[in-house]
Formats: structure tokens, sequence, C-alpha cells
């Protein structure tokens, strides 16, 4: 895994329960109020997301400049 590098896509918690909001592809948060269960899961995920090469922040960013910068990070290895 020389070659690999990890990215975290950091979004704030209002912004990402808003984009899930009405996805039921995501089998952890059906049937149950979903802000809450997002917020235990960040808790019980952050220390393995610090992990990353990179934190990303996406809040204010389109999906086009989130590939953009992706695609930047990418090239430097």
């Amino acid at each position: 895994m020389n070659n690999a590098i990890s990215i975290w896509l950091d979004v704030d918690l209002k912004t990402l329960t808003k984009r899930i909001e009405r996805n039921e592809k995501r089998p952890l948060l059906n049937n149950m109020n979903k802000p809450k269960k997002m917020e235990e899961l960040y808790e019980e995920r952050k220390n393995t997301y610090k992990l990353a090469n990179h934190k990303l922040k996406c809040d204010k960013l389109s999906k086009e400049d989130i590939v953009k910068k992706i695609i930047h990070l990418y090239e430097k290895y």
C-alpha cells in the first residue's frame, strides 16, 4: 500500500444530515432518528477518519471542485 493515499471528505454534520435526509440506501440510518445516529456514528469513527493522509473540507465545495482537489492531491503522489 505504499502507493495508496486516503482522503477524509469532511462535511459538517448538519450538512451531511440534510444530504441524506430522504436517502433510504443507508441501512445504519433507516428507521431511526437520523441526526442523532449520524452524530453517534461520527463520534465512533472520527479517530479513524483522522488517520487519513489528507482532510478535505467539503461543506462549501461543489462536486466538481471536490473532484479537482482529489485529483490534485492524487497527482502529488
